[in-house]
This record gives C-alpha cells, structure tokens and sequence, in this order.
C-alpha cells in the first residue's frame, strides 16, 4: 500500500445507509490531512480525509486559444487521472449515472467538503476540482448542498492562549496584529 493511500482516512460509516450524513473532507497536500485529522479526532465515523496531493489535471483537455476553438473538446479519459479514478470510487460515483437528492443517499458520502489553500493553487485546484465534476459528474454538482467549500484561515499565529485567525491580511495588518499579540 502506498503512502498517499494510507493518509488517506475513510470515515467508519461511509457507505453504511442506516446512518448515512457521511462527509468526504477534499484537502490540497498530504500535511493538510493532520490538520482536518486534529479538527475531527472523534468525528471519523461520519468524516473521511481526501489529500489531492498537489494539482490536478485538467480533463477537458488542454484549452487553445479562443479563435482557434471550433468543436467542443472531448473530455480527457478519467483513466487517465488516477487520483480523479480513486476519489470517484472512495465516493462510491458512477459515470452516466443521473444523481439527484435521493440518489446521493446511496453514495459512500452524501456531501464533498474542499478544503484548500487560501492562495493562488488552491484557488486553481478548487476550480478544477470543479471543472471535474462539471465535465464527468454533472447532476451531483445540481444536489443542493453536495459541493461545498471551507474557508481556511490564510495565517493563523499563536501566543500562549491568544490565537488570530484570519482569511485576508495584508502583512501589515500581520505585523500590527503580531505585534499588539505581544503585548
């Protein structure tokens, strides 16, 4: 078994319809998988951890410029993404299938949390997480609440009991922050 595959954490009763609720936790890289693990310690029975490990691939392909496009471009085979083909199958999805609000009852996991960076890739890996379900997985991205995005904080500094967390700073709103933390 390979490293990626053992970061990887099922939740205990994914796939089990008496309870169902389970919620697939998507991350950016490997290490943010410790973090969403410290955060729901005693929740594993109802969350699984997803990491990505870095950027995907497109599957529409690789675009051209605008006035080149005539055609529609096929979508790339999901085979040839491997991490896509192993997030697909932890879900329990199947291609052509038409999923709706009953039909997701049955899935592996009723809800997708993405967990990603606050920067630049994970801005584009959320987009192209997306852009996989849009192209593959189209009628899951129509059940209300299946696809869902948390906010992590972009920086996040501790002082003994005082901590500051915020989704948008500058670095001088960093330094002042820092500096009133210690005092």
């Amino acid at each position: 078994m390979d490293r990626d595959r053992v970061l990887r954490k099922e939740a205990a009763r994914a796939g089990d319809k008496r309870y169902g609720n389970c919620t697939l936790i998507i991350v950016e890289e490997k290490s943010a998988t410790s973090f969403v693990s410290f955060g729901a310690e005693e929740d594993f029975d109802y969350y699984g951890v997803f990491p990505l490990q870095g950027k995907l691939k497109n599957v529409r392909g690789t675009p051209k410029p605008i006035k080149e496009r005539q055609e529609k471009q096929a979508p790339k085979p999901i085979e040839e993404k491997p991490v896509l083909e192993e997030l697909a199958d932890m879900l329990g999805i199947k291609k052509d299938t038409d999923y709706d609000q009953e039909s997701v009852k049955d899935l592996r996991y009723q809800r997708i949390i993405m967990m990603m960076d606050q920067d630049v890739d994970g801005v584009h890996i959320k987009g192209l997480l997306i852009n996989f379900f849009n192209v593959t997985y189209l009628s899951l991205l129509k059940v209300p609440g299946f696809l869902n995005d948390c906010k992590t904080p972009i920086c996040m500094a501790v002082q003994q009991s005082n901590v500051l967390k915020t989704l948008t700073i500058t670095q001088e709103e960093l330094n002042g922050r820092m500096e009133r933390m210690k005092h």
